[in-house]
């Protein structure tokens, strides 16, 4: 069984490199742009909230196509705007700024 997982694994990697190489390859020939946030807690409007953001991601969509937004989690608890809307609001919010990826953290589970 070990030998069979040994071998399972050796294939998977390699397979995973082989995919990957021609990624690599178009990646180091272009700029990518991953802006990343997350624990915003409902704070829409703290430190530079998601005006300031939105404004980041079209400064650096004006650099290069490549730019990805994406959140860890916990997003839509932590104030009344998020409670009081069942955090649709910050959803809409977030849809609008257009974040590419999103993934629940332990709060949107409260």
């Amino acid at each position: 069984m070990k030998k069979f997982l040994k071998k399972t694994s050796l294939f998977l990697v390699t397979a995973a490199m082989t995919v990957s190489a021609p990624l690599m390859a178009w990646a180091l020939e272009h700029d990518i742009v991953i802006l990343h946030t997350n624990d915003i807690h409902c704070g829409i409007n703290d430190n530079i909230g998601f005006a300031g953001l939105a404004q980041i991601k079209k400064d650096a969509l004006a650099r290069t196509p490549n730019v990805a937004l994406v959140d860890a989690g916990d997003a839509i608890q932590g104030a009344p705007i998020g409670k009081l809307s069942r955090g649709l609001a910050v959803v809409n919010i977030m849809n609008y700024l257009g974040y590419d990826f999103c993934i629940p953290g332990n709060h949107e589970f409260d």
